[in-house]
């Protein structure tokens, strides 16, 4: 594993500037994945199938991918791309960082041979291929646009320039499969009847946690277009659109639409049934996101997106890490990352434990994630030949979760409900890390950050758009991301609570952290100043506080973390009253504020 070394810095700082523009998915750039990779194609997605592999030990997805051009490799009308996790009857895995399609994506892919046993798990004779430099091996095409985007580059002009580029590259001419024109197309878009957004509310609101947003406007047909948002995975170089079933009214004057969970911060776009589109001039901001699974498994076709939690998993209130071996034998590392869990865990309370002395020892999981009901933390090996036991180029770190589920009915309407299973996370042993409380060097990537934020996503946490927030997707060489924000922690708190409180799956309920954990001096004030009642409540509620205890507001959310209301307080009065008369019977969550902390209540109204 590489550490300081002063030759290395000095040649960097010598001859290559782009080092430090590069972030904790590392950038590799079109020449390079041209180079090393057997095909170059331009597609579709035709569509997706997911299944395990041949060990049960982990979910792809089987893309179809119907080729129009070739720009580099042999020349097959159909291939099938494979990629990491995916959701199989009641069965889900996510993969971060890893390449998300959909049925109709199209671009250019830049591929390489796939050798896993997912090669062979298909019927058909297609060709089966990897993407090269993870979720970068895909330049997704936005036709109204005219545009091309990857997760760090976006490149105007298809046919005009984006073509070229690459035949620079290849020294060659493509070869035409199927005939798909994205210039006509383009100019075709343009001159389609023009839509006008007049506003949006809120201006600020959360993702993955049913926040419905509600935009007016003009000519926005009646039969039910798209709404689609900045993607967080990529800050913004691309949109993603809301599922239909997320789509919950749509006139042509008013639409309303749940926001996503993969949505971040910027623009907002309305998208006619033929095609015509128009951005908001104004940014939506995006506080937190929600992991969810979206899965069709209730009504085929038919997709829709289920909030998750976590439960007790090791019988003793949550989840138990292991190390593996060849990890332990880093004590930088295992120190580094016992600060990450404890950030965690005494912030949000979750209830994590770290067994030292029980190491994972079998060699299939050291240096990869597999289904063994072990949650395990690891290095990848470089010099593996194994499949999925080397990181892709790109990619700093992988965070893994096996997700479950079972039926259930809500309201009359058959329903699931997912929760945790079991997290792994394998970081790469190539990295220039810096493991130290010091701040990382210019060729160096934060040991301390990354971890943070692969934990993040285990805590059920998903991307955003804030380059100050330790969830934003990427993080720079240099830089160190060691603290949680007020929204990372109110996210979290709200999905322990949840996770504590209400049952899924017939799983034992989580128990709050237990540990040793001192809280700060202002959170200490407001939780000791602080008593609500009645509680469970018909309507009215008092807030009663003590004279050390200086509060501001309230925000009141449910249980998937949706914002309900918000109240100002009197911070100078020990008695605040709120009516909650007019909100449904159920359990909330109240966040209470001053101006330097908070804490979370639970709420039963009856």
């Amino acid at each position: 594993m590489r550490k300081r070394n002063l030759l290395n810095l000095l040649c960097v700082l010598l001859t290559s500037k782009a080092m430090f523009a590069q972030i904790m998915l590392k950038e590799v750039s079109l020449e390079q994945q041209i180079e090393k990779s057997s095909l170059v194609i331009e597609g579709k997605v035709l569509s997706k199938q997911s299944s395990w592999d041949a060990n049960h030990e982990n979910i792809f997805t089987i893309n179809t991918i119907e080729v129009y051009k070739v720009f580099k490799g042999e020349a097959f009308s159909t291939i099938e791309l494979i990629t990491a996790g995916g959701v199989v009857g009641y069965d889900a895995q996510i993969v971060s960082p890893s390449l998300k399609l959909k049925a109709g994506d199209v671009g250019v892919f830049t591929l390489y041979g796939d050798n896993s046993d997912m090669a062979s798990k298909t019927l058909t004779t297609n060709k089966k291929y990897k993407p090269f430099g993870s979720l970068q091996g895909f330049y997704k095409y936005s036709i109204e646009n005219d545009i091309v985007t990857n997760s760090f580059n976006s490149k105007k002009g298809i046919v005009s320039n984006f073509y070229q580029e690459i035949k620079n590259f290849t020294n060659t001419d493509y070869i035409e499969l199927a005939s798909f024109e994205a210039q006509n197309t383009s100019e075709k878009n343009a001159t389609s009847t023009q839509l006008a957004i007049v506003s949006f509310s809120p201006t600020e609101t959360s993702a993955g946690t049913q926040s419905v947003l509600t935009i007016t406007g003009t000519n926005f047909g009646t039969i039910k277009g798209n709404v689609s948002f900045y993607n967080a995975d990529n800050a913004g170089a691309s949109f993603v659109n809301a599922l239909g079933t997320q789509i919950l009214t749509w006139t042509d004057t008013l639409i309303t639409v749940e926001v996503p969970s993969e949505a971040g911060t910027g623009k907002v776009k309305v998208i006619h049934n033929d095609g015509t589109a128009m951005t908001t001039n104004n940014d939506l901001t995006i506080t937190y996101a929600q992991a969810n699974i979206i899965t069709d498994h209730l009504n085929s076709g038919v997709y829709v997106a289920y909030p998750t939690q976590l439960v007790n998993g090791n019988g003793s209130g949550g989840y138990t890490w292991q190390m593996s071996s060849e990890f332990a034998q880093v004590p930088e590392a295992k120190e580094t990352f016992k600060k990450a869990l404890d950030t965690w865990r005494c912030e949000t309370e979750i209830n994590w434990l770290l067994n030292e002395t029980d190491l994972v020892t079998e060699a299939g999981a050291q240096h990869k994630a597999v289904l063994d009901d072990k949650n395990t933390i690891t290095f990848d090996s470089s010099t593996s030949t194994v499949p999925n036991e080397d990181l892709p180029d790109t990619v700093l770190g992988l965070r893994t979760s096996y997700y479950s589920a079972c039926d259930v009915v809500i309201n009359g309407v058959p329903s699931l409900e997912w929760y945790i299973r079991e997290f792994d996370i394998v970081f790469d042993d190539e990295a220039d890390w810096n493991f130290l409380t010091e701040t990382p060097g210019v060729t160096e990537f934060d040991f301390e950050s990354v971890a943070l934020h692969e934990l993040g996503h285990c805590r059920q946490l998903d991307h955003i758009i804030n380059t100050n927030n330790v969830m934003h997707y990427a993080i720079a060489r240099g830089e160190s991301l060691r603290a949680l924000s007020s929204d990372n922690i109110t996210l979290a708190s709200m999905i322990q609570d949840r996770s504590t409180s209400v049952s899924v799956c017939d799983a034992q309920l989580m128990t709050d952290y237990s540990g040793g954990c001192a809280l700060g001096v202002e959170e200490d004030i407001l939780t000791k100043g602080i008593s609500l009642y009645p509680n469970p409540t018909k309507g009215q509620l008092y807030i009663n506080t003590n004279g050390s205890a200086m509060i501001e507001g309230a925000n009141l959310y449910d249980v998937n973390g949706r914002l309900i209301s918000n109240y100002h307080l009197e911070e100078s009065s020990k008695r605040n009253e709120i009516d909650l008369s007019n909100i449904a019977k159920g359990v909330y969550f109240l966040n209470i504020y001053s101006d330097a902390a908070f804490i979370t209540k639970k709420i039963v109204l009856e």
